[in-house]
């Protein structure tokens, strides 16, 4: 037990001196509670690579719509987290791409992913064993249905209509690499973040539809 919270303590050290993270806000938009702040944490490590990749491409083909998407969701993560230096130049690149002002996105895009891969890079540093590559998603065909409950339910504040498709999630038979999927999606409506909940819902039906 004292090996464990001697663990728990340097894991805590170690996130508290990563620059540009502020754990207090993180834990306060979950009330304190270390452990759900922590598995955000880990589950922003993968994000942080995906985002690197989507915003390249989207704005290599000039594709400003998902561009800003990408951007918002990663604007609300790191805000939800705590670091919010990150999270105002992601406003301001989903800002630009709003305007498709692209040559501010251009020129604003290398120096934003530039400090989020540093910023990755400490929290891989905390979480060695988290960042490792799953394999392809396998999306079971009823999951657009709870989807498309769930975006009403999130429009309409229904909390009685999220719970009971978050149910439904629950009685999916997944795969270890949608489970990880799905969790993120149920972290972010726990926390209310129903925009990064809508984000990955979104990635992962674009996964159905190239299927």
């Amino acid at each position: 037990m004292a090996q464990k919270i001697e663990q728990n303590n340097t894991e805590r050290e170690k996130i508290e001196e990563i620059e540009g993270l502020s754990p207090q806000t993180g834990l306060d938009r979950v009330f304190g509670r270390w452990d759900v702040y922590k598995k955000s944490l880990k589950l922003s490590i993968k994000e942080i690579v995906k985002c690197d990749e989507n915003l390249n491409e989207f704005l290599a083909s000039d594709d400003m719509r998902n561009f800003s998407i990408e951007a918002h969701s990663m604007k609300g993560l790191l805000a939800n987290i705590g670091a919010s230096g990150l999270s105002n130049l992601a406003l301001e690149l989903e800002d630009a791409s709003n305007r498709k002002d692209t040559a501010f996105c251009i020129s604003a895009l290398p120096p934003f992913l530039k400090a989020l891969r540093g910023f990755g890079r400490s929290l891989e540093e905390v979480f060695p064993k988290e960042n490792k590559n799953s394999g392809p998603v396998e999306i079971p065909q009823e999951l657009p249905v709870i989807f498309d409950k769930l975006k009403i339910a999130f429009s309409d504040s229904d909390f009685s209509a999220i719970d009971k498709e978050m149910e439904n999630l629950e009685k999916l038979n997944t795969d270890s690499a949608l489970e990880e999927e799905l969790d993120k999606i149920k972290d972010a409506v726990m926390m209310m973040d129903y925009d990064s909940a809508l984000s990955v819902m979104q990635n992962l039906l674009r996964v159905l539809h190239r299927g």
